[in-house]
């Protein structure tokens, strides 16, 4: 009975230093430290631009409406060809030069007038009339010229005066006439009219091919 009472102190007492070393340990412990807050995530200016494959060319971005590309003005056309004049038949002249048909029309006293230009483009200087003694030598570039009216079958000469003398332009003297680089000369002729209802001729002046179905001007 007495050594039962012992025991049963000893026990009760480790008891209580247990307890006081436990409580003892229990108050020198330091509080959990906060847990460290997970890193942001990284903006997407800062994340790295993913790598181009080796050996591939990199390819520009579109230009934005703002872009100065955008905006540049338009490469100027070159301009366009002059076309000729509407109602102008051109030949070539047994000299070299041109001859351009501007217009036949019908003019007072039942007769057409026909207007021509001779243009030297040849970049030298070209005679275009040999001259000569005889009057007539200043005619010569328009005297010869006659119409033809197919629907009639018929020949026009130029008009004379009373005194033979031809209704048309004449040009240079005894000695000729000559025609400088880029030079023109214009010429005209009267000639009868055709009847009303003929509303095209053949016009032939001398040293150039006829010009064919020229309409006439009213």
């Amino acid at each position: 009975m007495n050594a039962d009472r012992g025991r049963y102190r000893v026990d009760v007492t480790a008891v209580v230093l247990l307890a006081a070393v436990l409580l003892a340990s229990g108050c020198g412990q330091k509080e959990p430290a906060p847990p460290a807050e997970a890193p942001a995530a990284a903006s997407p200016a800062a994340q790295p631009a993913a790598a181009e494959p080796a050996g591939q060319p990199r390819t520009a971005a579109p230009p934005s409406a703002a872009s100065p590309a955008s905006t540049a003005p338009a490469p100027e056309a070159a301009p366009a060809a002059v076309a000729p004049a509407a109602g102008v038949f051109v030949q070539e002249h047994e000299t070299g030069v041109e001859v351009a048909l501007v217009e036949i029309r019908r003019t007072a006293g039942d007769s057409v007038t026909a207007k021509w230009r001779y243009r030297n483009t040849l970049g030298t200087e070209v005679k275009i009339l040999k001259g000569g003694s005889a009057w007539s030598e200043v005619y010569k570039l328009t005297m010869g010229a006659f119409l033809i009216d197919s629907v009639n079958r018929k020949k026009y000469m130029v008009i004379t005066d009373a005194e033979n003398i031809p209704l048309a332009s004449k040009h240079g003297d005894w000695q000729g006439f000559s025609l400088a680089p880029g030079q023109t000369l214009s010429s005209w002729a009267r000639f009868p009219a055709p009847p009303a209802e003929v509303e095209r001729v053949t016009v032939a002046i001398p040293g150039v091919p006829p010009f064919e179905d020229v309409p006439i001007v009213k």
